[in-house]
């Protein structure tokens, strides 16, 4: 399982951040490199009492000192094969590959997802806190718009605290990519993300496990427009269009319909290769707006709707 986290994600930090500013000053102090699971395991314990701050610890570690394996990225993952006579082998060869990722993420201090994901749950289990490994699908750039794949492609975790399901995601709070190159910057908002912001760009292929309201089938998810931090951070609301893909005229106007709290909200646009965003025209009622912007482009192209200099959402024009 891999997914690269694309740079157009730009990092910010949540409202949780202030919360866990001593855990996070303290694990900064830690050892760039551990031997095993179980040696951080035991560094966290003796400086951390709650579920939710060792928690915290491991993400913090793992998300600073583990970097994105471009190398497994561009030149493909690593295919591992193998035959078992019964389900008591198949379990055991499973278990060796889970223990052989989690070894190379710390001897390498790289990984791609599954790396991530594996690591952060062995050590919850070493120190007694349910954790689970989902596997599912990812969202983030345009050219996912309307596909359908067959498999999933990132994986993530959940851990139980306070008898609640909270969601992480340790690869994509690590950094991002510019072209092949990666760049660590933590970025914590993926640390007991909302679960109905979460289900946005994290699809999990076990019904039920993005523990979000309304789960989407994935048609719905890959459907939808690209949500990224922008979107999230202001709090936006969109009500039109809901789909993705917009089909319009050359010329014709698109209309837009948003819920809006932030009375201080910036909107732009951009399409695809342009440089300069243009603003956005607001027409509002109480917290709901509504504008337009008019197609300049004869051929498909992708639009991006930008809210106080982050990317908010990103459609594919497709012109008829």
């Amino acid at each position: 399982m891999r997914y690269l986290l694309f740079f157009l994600l730009v990092s910010f930090v949540s409202l949780q951040a202030q919360d866990y500013a001593a855990v996070d000053a303290r694990v900064k102090q830690y050892p760039k490199r551990f031997g095993s699971t179980e040696a951080l395991a035991l560094q966290i314990q003796k400086d951390f009492n709650s579920d939710s701050e060792k928690v915290r610890a491991i993400f913090t570690w793992l998300a600073t000192n583990i970097a994105y394996d471009m190398n497994e990225y561009l030149n493909g993952e690593r295919l591992i094969r193998f035959q078992y006579r019964n389900q008591q082998e198949l379990a055991e060869k499973q278990r060796a590959i889970r223990e052989y990722s989690i070894n190379s993420t710390l001897n390498d201090n790289k990984a791609v997802c599954e790396g991530f994901a594996q690591t952060f749950k062995k050590v919850c289990e070493l120190m007694g806190i349910r954790c689970l490994f989902i596997e599912g699908y990812s969202k983030i750039n345009v050219n996912d718009i309307g596909r359908n794949p067959k498999r999933g492609d990132h994986a993530w975790n959940a851990v139980k605290i306070n008898n609640q399901w909270k969601l992480i995601d340790v690869t994509w709070a690590s950094g991002s990519a510019n072209g092949t190159v990666w760049k660590q910057k933590f970025n914590d908002y993926y640390f007991f993300t909302d679960a109905d912001e979460f289900v946005k760009t994290h699809l999990p292929s076990t019904k039920g496990l993005s523990f979000a309201k309304k789960e989407p089938s994935k048609k719905e998810f890959f459907d939808a427009p690209i949500y990224t931090t922008g979107y999230f951070r202001n709090r936006l609301r969109i009500y039109n269009p809901l789909k993705g893909i917009i089909r319009t005229r050359p010329k014709s106007a698109i209309a837009f319909k948003i819920e809006n709290p932030n009375e201080e909200l910036e909107l732009h646009y951009a399409f695809g290769g342009e440089r300069r965003p243009k603003p956005v025209d607001l027409n509002c009622t109480g917290k709901t707006c509504s504008f337009e912007i008019q197609m300049t482009k004869e051929t498909n192209t992708r639009l991006y709707i930008i809210a106080n200099r982050q990317t908010a959402l990103q459609y594919k024009v497709e012109v008829y």
